[in-house]
């Protein structure tokens, strides 16, 4: 019938060692109203890695992402709250759109392809961490002072822009009674590949990638050694990984509000592979002031395969240079 929704519910007897077992199977919920309470448009980065920056200001570090034939290297993202509300996510593409070529909805989430490769192709994506050799505040490490985040580190992603909105749904479930669900409607417009120094990233009104709760997870950096370097005198190492497991974390991205109620969304990402990927980081320590020196202790971050750097001692004749050592 043309305009209606039909239910059955079927009954099922089944005798077992003259037991008799009933299993009813019910209309699902039934939508009866949908309020709209918020919504706008939103901007998430999705990291496949940081480039952490060395101290000196002629260090560097490069690392270029290599893909084999018939490979792909992806993120799965999905949005959660971890408290006792109901909360519903809907997620879609935009409808014809590029965008559909590169990301996918999935259940409360998303998967979002970075790069891939078809039979008898191969692709190499290179980019490197600051360069700049004159503005301190881009140089080095991450760190903070007064709020504020320095160094040169970078991240390799994508960039998400969504639609969002934040609705109120009442449902009729079968026996009758209403419920009512929070609903997060989550819509993907645009997607662009980026390179974007750390320290640059700004707050939006969504969200940002969570510096705090990833960069200095410590569980993620095995200590490699400790690494004196001068000025004048150059310093080269490397490291070649193939991405086997998947990287997973969870990162805070801000609070919901519905009438007094707080509803915090979390983001829970894992970067993932098929067929042949490989990060390739190398890595440069260099200063070109004969007086400047640098003590430094090396990780390799596992959760974004690349060099990690903690200055433990040094001396630098640029006076923003600075590290709690």
């Amino acid at each position: 019938m043309a305009g209606k929704r039909i239910y059955l519910a079927f009954l099922i007897v089944t005798v077992l060692s003259s037991s008799v077992i009933l299993i009813y199977l019910y209309p699902p919920n039934t939508l009866v109203s949908s309020e709209k309470i918020g919504g706008g448009t939103v901007w998430i980065y999705i990291p496949v890695s940081i480039i952490h920056d060395p101290p000196g200001d002629g260090s560097n570090q490069s690392l270029v992402i290599s893909l084999e034939s018939n490979s792909r290297l992806y993120t799965v993202i999905k949005f959660f709250t971890n408290i006792s509300v109901d909360l519903g996510i809907e997620t879609t593409v935009q409808e014809g759109s590029y965008v559909k070529s590169w990301v996918k909805p999935i259940k409360n989430g998303f998967e979002v392809t970075f790069a891939s490769t078809s039979s008898g192709v191969r692709e190499r994506i290179g980019t490197w961490s600051s360069v700049d050799k004159t503005h301190s505040g881009r140089i080095g490490p991450l760190r903070r002072s007064n709020g504020k985040l320095y160094g040169g580190c970078v991240l390799v992603g994508n960039l998400l822009e969504i639609a969002y909105e934040l609705k109120v749904n009442i449902y009729r479930t079968w026996s009758s009674e209403y419920k009512k669900q929070l609903v997060l409607s989550l819509r993907v417009t645009e997607i662009t590949m980026i390179t974007m120094l750390l320290a640059d990233m700004t707050k939006t009104s969504f969200g940002y990638f969570p510096t705090g709760d990833v960069l200095d997870n410590v569980s993620n950096k095995v200590f490699v050694g400790e690494v004196t370097f001068k000025g004048g005198k150059t310093q080269v190492l490397k490291m070649r990984t193939k991405i086997e497991s998947p990287t997973s974390f969870n990162y805070f991205l801000r609070n919901f509000y519905w009438g007094e109620e707080i509803v915090p969304v979390w983001v829970s990402q894992t970067i993932r592979s098929t067929g042949e990927v490989y990060y390739n980081a190398n890595l440069t320590l260099y200063d070109d002031d004969s007086t400047d020196w640098y003590k430094v202790s090396i990780y390799n971050d596992t959760f974004f395969h690349t060099y990690d750097f903690k200055v433990i001692e040094y001396n630098s004749t640029n006076p923003e240079e600075e590290y709690e050592g």
